[in-house]
């Protein structure tokens, strides 16, 4: 259902999530009705009331398509993670906001008498729609850690004895070794859930070749994806290509999950990035969290580095 509606919007070009653009429906006319309410309670204009009930009104009708696209953008770009706390603190906030427009609509008559009840109802409303602003923007942009989204230099790469280069940064180890036109990667983190990094040239999800893995029972589960979208990726056979993984492999050992894993430099895959020795390349590091022993659970914005690795 959520792909083929936004199949529908990507005939026009349309590929965001749609439930910001429908927000401001909801928080401008919330925003303009308390200021209306308050104009008429501190120069005495009652017929300002009228006005602040109208725009109560218009964030109450907008109120049902902005949740419900939502809902669709959720399970669409984050796949209905219940890991999300945003989303979680979200929806409670947009259920107080439905009941604090509706009261404001019934008790019309009684903020006549009681100029105060508007007031107060829509400054409470203002400020809950300042609110899940404010959660929605940790989704997209992330908190007080979305400093890890920029790319970090990584610094220069030690050599393992094995001859592997390797890189350490926020309690992850990423390893390479470069040979024969084929790149041996390995990646730790302290976590019995998944590990995946991403190879890219933007530092983002969508246009970066994907390895994701976990450990589970002994045996490791790791999967060749590509980034199609915004927090979205899927097996390489989902946008043209194959599975270019020679070798595969990982275990955990003293609560730290390593993946390993052989790929070419230039995997055939039309839309991967060929590695080159030498050159720069955005790498994502990321992991679901404790007992996220699946490939979907969703690892939130301070789950995940970028750093600048040269190869």
């Amino acid at each position: 259902m959520d792909q083929l509606f936004y199949n529908v919007l990507g005939l026009v070009g349309f590929a965001h999530p749609l439930h910001p653009v429908l927000i401001t429906m909801v928080v401008g006319p919330v925003i303009a009705s308390f200021l209306f309410a308050a104009v008429a309670l501190l120069f005495k204009k009652p017929e300002f009331y009228k006005t602040s009930r109208q725009l109560t009104v218009v964030a109450f009708i907008f109120w049902f398509p902005t949740v419900a696209v939502g809902i669709i953008d959720w399970i669409h770009f984050y796949g209905a993670s219940t890991k999300m706390t945003e989303i979680n603190i979200k929806l409670i906030l947009a259920g107080v906001l439905f009941l604090v427009l509706l009261g404001n609509i019934f008790l019309f008559k009684a903020g006549e008498k009681q100029p105060l009840i508007p007031v107060i109802l829509m400054l409470v409303a203002t400020g809950l729609v300042s609110a899940l602003g404010y959660f929605g923007g940790n989704i997209v942009f992330g908190g007080e850690t979305a400093k890890t989204e920029a790319p970090a230099p990584a610094g220069k790469a030690g050599v393992a004895a094995d001859g592997f280069k390797e890189v350490a940064q926020d309690g992850y180890t990423l390893g390479w070794k470069i040979h024969d036109n084929l790149i041996d990667v390995r990646v730790s983190y302290k976590t019995n859930g998944w590990v995946g990094v991403g190879f890219g040239k933007t530092g983002t999800m969508e246009g970066s070749h994907i390895i994701i893995g976990f450990i589970l029972d002994g045996k490791a589960t790791v999967e060749d994806h590509f980034g199609y979208g915004h927090d979205k990726h899927g097996p390489e056979s989902k946008v043209g290509g194959k599975d270019s993984l020679t070798a595969r492999g990982g275990i955990f050992a003293d609560g730290t999950t390593t993946l390993t894993f052989t790929m070419p430099l230039s995997t055939g895959n039309p839309k991967d990035p060929v590695l080159v020795a030498g050159e720069t390349y955005k790498v994502i590091l990321a992991n679901g969290g404790e007992d996220a022993q699946d490939l979907e659970t969703y690892h939130g914005r301070t789950g995940r580095i970028v750093l600048d690795v040269t190869l």
